[in-house]
């Protein structure tokens, strides 16, 4: 990266010197705060001990119960203790080792809080504590911590001596107490979100990535999570390298790098189809270049001199053209065949996209594709020839708005994917970068099987009575939704997926199954969006049931479901409106009338349950009103809501 090939260059990388300077003042625990200098300064001293406090049992890392969450704190000042006196005794015994060891120390803990002049840890309980770091930064602090577990170990062998010193049979006591001081964070954290065991999250999205695009492809990327997981495949497991002589692999083209020279020679020299002397042939930059050549200023030929001096320019339409613009409409027009002219890096985005890419002589030496999520400006600008094939866009000639590959995308799924999330839910990915990637499979899942029963909807073969092919298909979509329930992270993206699961049980009339569905994840992983998903199957079962007994056991069920999400704020709607239903089934009035009562009492609840009833249950629209009429009988306009839905 940065391409240092002078020493100038070197250092700039060195001293990160794209990033601008550091500064030490103000610090940036005093900027939104008011802070003043001594209070903000100590503020980041006590990120630092909060993260060391993290470094040997789980609590207060992580949620723990009332037994762990002693034996942590015990556990944690038995380590710190021990540590200071490990220290005493080394300044005892040896000050020319100790000041070495202790300047280190200083350093690498008081050294490094000045230096990097963080802010907030993210997991601050604070509210007026902003702004914050985007994720933890304990990793910043790994020597200071293994520098500190020095002194741990001088004040454990300290006590050794003293045991053998005052009571010698009992010595092996001091190398146990040793033995069990290494091992405990070991026990403790065994089954904490510290152990890694099995998470191949990153891997597998690098994978499924490289796995999309079709053979000699280049992969357009957005940020660090969709670039650097697939470098790694790439370089150190071999995995679909890129090699423009034998036209296979695929080339990561990052739109955040693709904004710096060095990252577009770089391309070049990887053999991408791009061509940034053509344009510039009789213009003032060939002009500069002839001149410095003249004068003995610059070795390199035209090509890489005017990458060097690139920056970005203004379009014929105003509008700033970036390095990555430029980038994107060089490769599209040079894999044509053609020499792209600085009219091309140039013209507004509309035209360029008429005389490249909406063309009969659209075919590209090499496959364009945009991973997704896609980039926001790249998708406003060639959206629509774009089509889904999994994890990527690929750029095509055909117009149309939001295509997939279904047949290429079903195909990646269930045999090219890897998936191993799915097999191991409950691993922890507490980190937004994970999350997102998660979450990232859930949402193509959900696209894709939303785009399946869409057709088949428009087809007219979810209306009649089920054929054994539009069953089958069902099934299929009904796995994919499956998936993407374990994979989402986010509570709106769980409610869409819940709603198009329940309606799939219900076709296929698999309620019992998507009851035990629900139970085995929650086995695994206790969350708001599960309970809903079963109490809303407990629901569509009950009605069906064969006898009043049943139906009662599972309305019961449903009952304590729908309670454990009140408390939640988002999850109380989905919560009302399933107790609701329960009552209205089992024909409960006393809570029927406490629930209605809830409801009325909260008038945003109120609007909700109005609007919801109103698209999809009319008659229980008409009774929360008439009820609410009882309560407030002077109210205008609500004798015309009902007359309304009365229609």
């Amino acid at each position: 990266e940065v391409n240092p090939t002078t020493w100038a260059k070197l250092m700039a990388m060195i001293t990160r010197e794209q990033y601008g300077p550091m500064k030490m003042f103000p610090r940036k625990t005093q900027l939104q705060t008011h802070l003043a200098l001594i209070p903000a300064f100590f503020e980041q001293i006590k990120i630092f001990f909060k993260y060391f406090s993290w470094q040997f049992f789980p609590y207060p890392r992580e949620v723990t119960n009332y037994l762990l969450r002693w034996c942590s704190v015990i556990g944690t000042y038995v380590y710190f203790l021990t540590g200071l006196w490990g220290m005493f005794v080394h300044f005892k015994r040896d000050r020319k080792s100790f000041w070495l060891f202790f300047i280190l120390y200083i350093l690498l803990s008081l050294g490094l809080i000045m230096y990097l002049n963080l802010k907030f840890s993210p997991s601050d309980p604070n509210p007026a504590h902003q702004g914050r770091e985007v994720r933890e930064r304990d990793y910043f602090w790994s020597p200071a911590f293994f520098f500190f577990m020095f002194y741990v170990g001088i004040g454990l062998y300290w006590i050794y001596e003293w045991i053998t010193k005052k009571a010698p049979r009992y010595k092996w006591s001091g190398i146990a107490l040793a033995v069990l001081i290494g091992i405990l964070p070991l026990i403790s954290n065994i089954k904490s979100h510290v152990n890694r065991r099995g998470n191949y999250i990153a891997y597998d999205y690098a994978y499924n990535l490289l796995r999309t695009p079709r053979p000699y492809s280049i992969l357009f990327t957005y940020g660090d999570n969709d670039t650097f997981p697939p470098w790694f495949l790439q370089e150190v497991k071999n995995f679909r390298k890129f090699d423009p002589k034998e036209k296979k692999g695929v080339r990561v083209a990052c739109f955040s790098l693709m904004n710096t020279q060095w990252y577009i020679k770089q391309m070049i020299w990887a053999g991408v189809p791009m061509d940034f002397a053509s344009p510039f042939r009789g213009t003032r930059y060939e002009g500069s270049y002839m001149m410095e050549k003249r004068m003995g200023k610059t070795d390199k030929d035209f090509e890489e001199w005017v990458i060097d001096h690139l920056y970005p320019m203004r379009g014929e339409d105003g509008k700033i053209i970036y390095l990555k613009d430029m980038a994107v409409r060089n490769i599209i027009v040079s894999s044509l065949g053609k020499k792209p002219s600085l009219n091309d890096l140039l013209m507004p985005i509309d035209s360029f996209v008429e005389r490249y890419i909406n063309t009969d002589e659209f075919k590209p030496s090499m496959n364009i594709y945009f991973s997704f999520p896609m980039e926001p400006k790249a998708a406003r600008e060639f959206g629509e020839h774009l089509i889904m094939e999994g994890f990527a866009y690929r750029l095509v000639r055909e117009k149309g708005q939001n295509r997939m590959d279904k047949e290429k995308m079903l195909d990646l799924f269930f045999n090219e994917y890897r998936l191993s999330y799915a097999d191991n839910y409950g691993i922890y990915a507490g980190s937004d970068a994970q999350k997102k990637v998660l979450s990232n499979h859930g949402l193509l899942f959900f696209l894709f099987g939303n785009k399946v029963l869409s057709d088949l909807f428009m087809r007219g073969q979810l209306e009649a009575e089920l054929s054994n092919s539009t069953e089958d298909t069902l099934r299929m979509v009904k796995n994919i939704f499956k998936k993407a329930l374990i994979y989402v992270k986010r509570p709106e993206m769980t409610g869409m997926i819940i709603n198009e699961l329940q309606k799939i049980y219900s076709l296929l009339d698999e309620t019992e199954e998507a009851i035990k569905l629900a139970d085995s994840l929650l086995s695994i992983k206790d969350t708001p969006m599960l309970h809903l998903f079963k109490g809303e199957m407990l629901i569509m079962s009950a009605r069906k049931a064969g006898d009043e007994t049943k139906l009662q056991e599972q309305l019961l069920e449903a009952e304590k479901e729908f309670k454990s999400l009140l408390t939640r704020k988002e999850t109380s709607l989905y919560a009302y409106k399933g107790l609701l239903d329960v009552y209205f089934l089992s024909n409960n009035t006393q809570k029927l009338e406490e629930i209605v009562n809830q409801i009325i009492d909260q008038p945003e609840v109120m609007q909700a349950m109005l609007g919801y009833f109103a698209k999809f249950d009319t008659a229980k629209a008409i009774f929360l009103l008439e009820q609410y009429k009882r309560r407030y009988p002077g109210e205008r306009g609500v004798d015309g809501l009902i007359r309304r839905l009365k229609g």
